[in-house]
């Protein structure tokens, strides 16, 4: 397996490059083939949100930790092996939002409610009646991980006994003594 390449961010056009050329094509007769061509899987922890401005337009990135590996095959059938790490991730529209906006979730104290988000999907590319033709696909290959970083450890000693000799009696300890006032 090839080391990964070091990129600024990941995305379809960055790993992919020209994402229309791997799109089944629409029919001449209109039609809409139900091909899913698989294009890469993507994976990591996001912690924080960039939210700026480009030629583009307005954006939010995912901040992180992210690494992708292309699933295109070359014509002898053969899967690249190409793997891209970066620090910056945008997902395919929903997807992407769905995950900006719990990220983005905070309390009444305004303290965010999930501190980091683990996720990766396989994306895929299918036709479709769209100005450009096709749309992403994207399917989960594990369970939305959004959460404080300490709740699976704070779980852990909530069902640990006390160490501490004669608090798994129920017995409330007795309070410390306080020192006598000094006399004059």
């Amino acid at each position: 397996m090839n080391a990964p390449q070091v990129i600024s961010k990941l995305s379809a056009q960055k790993i992919v490059g020209n994402v229309k050329a791997y799109a089944p094509q629409q029919g001449k007769d209109g039609s809409i083939p139900k091909d899913i061509v698989p294009l890469y899987r993507i994976f990591g922890s996001a912690n924080g949100l960039r939210v700026g401005q480009s030629d583009n337009g307005p954006f939010v990135a995912l901040l992180g930790r992210f690494e992708a590996q292309s699933m295109l095959a070359d014509e002898d059938g053969v899967v690249s092996e190409d793997r891209f790490i970066a620090a910056q991730c945008f997902l395919p529209g929903p997807t992407h939002a769905l995950l900006v906006d719990k990220l983005s979730q905070k309390d009444a104290e305004g303290k965010r409610l999930v501190e980091s988000l683990d996720f990766a999907f396989e994306v895929g590319v299918k036709a479709a009646k769209t100005p450009i033709g096709y749309e992403y696909v994207c399917v989960p290959l594990m369970e939305d991980t959004g959460s404080d970083p300490l709740a699976a450890l704070r779980d852990k000693v909530k069902a640990l006994p006390s160490a501490l000799p004669g608090a798994n009696k129920g017995a409330a300890l007795p309070a410390p003594a306080t020192p006598a006032a000094k006399k004059k």
